[in-house]
């Protein structure tokens, strides 16, 4: 398919994008160490106690930067909290007051569901303290309040992209809350609201076909046929970051996403802008046509690094550079604190967070058929998974380096950007590929079982079991899922660390070509897929 002409001697654009601001405000948040209030932070370990802060600094560096346009990429709330997007709107106005146009689309967590309530915590006595998996916590409760449906989004952000604006061009007819902004000098915003609504609430899946797919579309070719240029802005991910992304972690993804982003391309689209996943990434793919596309993914404002990212458009070249903020009021070296903060136990953080307390809550919900057996199930695997986390995250893989060590700098890697690996974190990831490291872990697993359980005492009353248990039955139920284990999750380890085209932070694309602000192309470090084939096999034989 050919792709539209554009007008010629197009006039540069200034932009500045920010993404999954999660703004929730302080007199929500309870005790800093409150057990719900945690709970709800960290899966990623979310900065919320200071987003007033690094919002201001944001809004600060982006009127020194002189930008005449913002994109918010969805997600401003924490959890749909109507008092959150008034709180962030009242902030945000210091922009718009400043004469930038601004312009969002509601995520994941902006418009309520009938499934989730909006939350404050409350912690009526600090001295009152609950201890979880081997940690202290403040004992706090959950109290709902007012979230936000989507007419209130729309009026909330009614000059943000969904009130009277001369710049608006059209709206999608079918109710989401898309639509196609003029952004002067030839170029034009399109922003997709890729949510399911039932009424005025979200459903809590994505959609991204039918009539709103063919509204899309339409408002591409008016776009292009109009000589301008389009601007695509969603807050989910199509293209993948890192292999095995989208089969891995499939809910950051819109359904057939690189099929759109094809589709998008060959329309005349090469910039999509978008959040949902909080990593800094840009990714990009070609279609048969030779028309590339680059998805430009802006990592959470809140989270490890809180990146800014500023754009200059000259026709389809873009330049694109991100800032980090170096301090926030009451914070001299935010980027110091954020590291400290990430690297002191962050990662056994998330993962008692995730692979702790929401395994044991799905097993307890799962098995239980009352109130005082969830307890003895609860109870039960709550020790179980904090044993066998705990373990498997100081089980040494190679070259010095744990389980912990690796998870830590695979996060951080994936959240600033422009991922790098070192010879010894290599080594480490063969390690996980060659699965003997998971013999190790599904040995934690059974022994874990048989301490919490009481099974080790009975066990070890067997003259047996060193003798059969231990260096039979394990052996044998422990290979074949350990070979599985180590392939997958080692390649998928290994995936995160190797960047993929192009840079991630600071890159310049001219001719549909990505190169680094030295002049230098943009590399490909991805591997071929002969050359993981080569590492399976060694893997398994």
């Amino acid at each position: 398919m050919a792709v539209p002409a554009f007008a010629d001697n197009k006039k540069e654009l200034n932009f500045s994008v920010l993404s999954d601001i999660h703004y929730f405000p302080k007199e929500y948040i309870g005790n800093l160490n409150g057990f719900n209030y945690r709970r709800t932070l960290d899966n990623d370990l979310k900065l919320e106690q200071y987003a007033d802060e690094i919002l201001d600094e944001a809004i600060r560096e982006i009127l020194a930067k002189g930008s005449k346009v913002v994109l918010i990429s969805g997600d401003n709330a924490m959890g749909c909290e109507y008092l959150s997007h008034e709180m962030l709107t009242a902030r945000l106005r210091k922009l718009t007051d400043a004469g930038v146009k601004v312009y969002t689309v509601p995520g994941n967590h902006d418009i309520s569901r009938p499934d989730k309530i909006s939350k404050r915590f409350v912690a009526d006595d600090p001295t009152k303290t609950v201890v979880k998996a081997g940690t202290t916590y403040v004992d706090d409760r959950i109290v709902e309040v007012r979230g936000t449906t989507k007419s209130e989004f729309a009026e909330l952000y009614k000059n943000f992209g969904y009130g009277d604006d001369d710049s608006i061009i059209a709206r999608d007819p079918g109710g989401s809350l898309s639509y196609s902004a003029d952004l002067g000098s030839g170029y034009r915003l399109i922003a997709v609201d890729a949510n399911e609504y039932s009424g005025e609430l979200c459903t809590g899946k994505k959609y991204l076909e039918g009539d709103l797919l063919d509204w899309v579309n339409s408002q591409i070719k008016d776009c292009t046929a109009a000589g301008d240029i389009p601007l695509l802005m969603m807050h989910y991910d199509l293209i993948e970051k890192y292999d095995m992304q989208s089969t891995i972690m499939g809910g950051n993804f819109l359904d057939g996403g690189e099929k759109l982003a094809e589709s998008f391309a060959d329309l005349g689209v090469r910039y999509i802008f978008t959040g949902h996943s909080h990593a800094n990434d840009i990714s990009s793919l070609t279609t048969k046509a030779g028309n590339t596309v680059y998805e430009v993914c802006t990592g959470s404002l809140v989270l490890h690094g809180s990146p800014i990212r500023h754009a200059k458009l000259s026709g389809e070249d873009c330049s694109i550079r991100t800032v980090f903020p170096r301090s926030i009021e009451g914070i001299d070296d935010y980027q110091a604190f954020c590291r400290s903060y990430y690297y002191d136990g962050g990662v056994r953080t998330i993962m008692r967070n995730r692979a702790i307390f929401d395994a044991t809550e799905a097993v307890a919900g799962a098995l239980s058929t009352n109130e005082k057996s969830y307890a003895k199930i609860y109870d039960f695997f709550l020790a179980l998974m904090t044993r066998v986390i705990d373990t498997l995250l100081a089980t040494e893989l190679d070259c010095g380096i744990t389980v912990e060590k690796m998870l830590t700098e695979m996060y951080r890697e994936h959240y600033a950007g422009d991922e790098t690996i070192t010879p010894e974190m290599s080594s480490a990831t063969d390690t996980l590929v060659n699965g003997s490291k998971f013999e190790i872990a599904l040995d934690i697993v059974f022994s874990s079982i048989s301490v919490v359980s009481g099974l080790e005492k009975i066990l070890k009353l067997n003259p047996l079991h060193d003798s059969l248990l231990d260096k039979a039955l394990e052996k044998a139920l422990a290979f074949i899922p350990a070979k599985i284990l180590g392939i997958v999750i080692g390649e998928f380890c290994r995936g995160i660390f190797i960047d993929t085209y192009p840079a991630d932070n600071n890159v310049d694309i001219i001719g549909g070509k990505a190169f680094l602000p030295d002049g230098t192309p943009c590399a490909n470090l991805a591997e071929s897929t002969s050359t993981k084939f080569k590492h399976y096999i060694k893997a398994l034989f």
